[in-house]
């Protein structure tokens, strides 16, 4: 390895050594980024955060959890002060991993940590925490990162809520999410159509049609935007429900608004008339 002998006649220093760590993290080379991480010691060198982030990255993309995890917490009991991005990217690995017996210790670090120095510590910082565990399907872990941003002294927005909403989804967390969704409208916070969007979801997958239609309204008086896809799944849970009449003025108002039905939306739309022996007043 060239690194090893300067071969080019240049002693590499910290951003060089990066680079290459950078380059097996890329083509996922985790032997190498490790023998690379022994050179820089038996240099003296010390891994800082960025170097640090590059090794895990490159452990971690071969699934080598364990290691990652243990040479971060190497590196900060031989002083590595982690900044908020790295908190951000060892919680979300945390999460890839399902090493939920480590993301309340972490999660509690980096906060007390970003607290103690006043860097970092921001709604992006939660929001992207509450969003890894929503891809993860942990919902509980969603909704207590939620709960304690306040405890922080920030006001959680929009963005927090739909991620949280988001984590209800595989669960079938349908009253979880309609509870966010009612919280951030007691707190003033404007939700948007991507949250309503979010919490409809939830409502449509658990055949709450009643919710999914009383949600539906309320987007139209907020002046929120209604696409295709939302047609198609309140046509869908009219259909469950056997709401034929419903489904017809659905249809209307969608074709109305210049969306133009697709074949799963005219589907539904004519099951509910079937369902009741109607043949004629579906088409």
């Amino acid at each position: 390895m060239c690194i090893r002998d300067s071969a080019w006649g240049v002693e590499p220093d910290l951003v060089i050594y990066t680079a290459v760590l950078r380059a097996c993290a890329r083509f996922q080379e985790p032997d190498r980024a490790l023998e690379v991480l022994r050179i820089m010691e038996g240099k003296g060198m010390t891994v800082d955060v960025l170097a640090c982030v590059t090794l895990m990255e490159a452990l971690s993309g071969a699934s080598r959890w364990d290691e990652a995890f243990g040479l971060f917490d190497s590196c900060r009991a031989r002083g590595l002060r982690p900044d908020i991005k790295c908190w951000t990217q060892v919680l979300h690995q945390a999460t890839q991993a399902g090493r939920w017996d480590l993301f309340p210790t972490y999660l509690q670090a980096a906060v007390g940590e970003a607290r103690t120095h006043q860097t970092g510590l921001d709604l992006r910082f939660f929001a992207t925490v509450i969003n890894a565990c929503a891809e993860a399907n942990r919902t509980d872990e969603a909704l207590a990162v939620l709960a304690s941003v306040r405890s922080y002294g920030l006001v959680p927005n929009v963005v927090c809520y739909s991620a949280a909403a988001k984590s209800c989804l595989a669960r079938n967390r349908w009253r979880d999410a309609l509870g966010l969704l009612e919280e951030a409208n007691e707190q003033g916070i404007s939700t948007d159509a991507t949250m309503y969007k979010t919490v409809l979801r939830c409502c449509w997958q658990a055949r709450q049609w009643q919710s999914v239609l009383k949600l539906y309204g309320e987007m139209l008086e907020r002046g929120l935007e209604v696409d295709g896809q939302m047609y198609t799944q309140l046509m869908d849970v009219l259909a469950r429900a056997g709401q034929a009449e419903l489904a017809a003025d659905l249809l209307q108002e969608m074709v109305a608004n210049g969306l133009m039905p697709v074949d799963r939306t005219l589907s539904a739309f004519f099951q509910c008339w079937y369902q009741q022996g109607e043949y004629e007043e579906a088409w």
